[in-house]
């Protein structure tokens, strides 16, 4: 199989039809990877690691908050079960909201050390909470089984 020149991929990505349908927020679970893609825009972005689990998407443009990538996400959801089995009522049934996960996270962040830290990273979950909230985005149910 040859390779294709940067000129031949521009060419094939150009000729793509356009799609007839506007952007809809999307969230995608990536089993092998364990892990959740959440797109609110389609614009480009940049990637800033908030902390373990979370990484924000920035616009390039505006700065403003346009997606998120979510790591580990079974194993974010047993160590959660095993600290507070209440929650494993919320994310055995579906549907599971993404905003439960950021919701999750925000009760877990710790209430000692670098305070400046903390309410950065207390940032940035609520934002992308806001969104995934106002979005309705629902999990797929093998980012939940556990």
């Amino acid at each position: 199989m040859k390779a294709l020149t940067n000129d031949e991929f521009a060419k094939i990505v150009l000729a793509a039809p356009s799609p007839t349908e506007p952007f809809q927020p999307t969230a995608t679970y990536d089993p092998d990877g364990d892990c959740i893609e959440y797109l609110i825009k389609p614009d480009n972005f940049y990637a800033h690691r908030v902390d373990e689990l979370l990484t924000v998407y920035r616009s390039e443009e505006t700065d403003e908050l346009v997606g998120s990538f979510i790591k580990s996400v079974k194993s974010f959801w047993k160590k959660l079960i095993q600290q507070s089995p209440a929650f494993a009522v919320i994310i055995q049934e579906p549907p599971v909201q993404l905003s439960h996960l950021f919701v999750a996270r925000l009760l877990q962040l710790p209430s000692g050390g670098d305070k400046k830290e903390l309410e950065m990273v207390a940032t940035a979950y609520r934002e992308v909470l806001k969104h995934a909230d106002k979005d309705n985005i629902e999990l797929p149910r093998e980012a939940c089984a556990v």
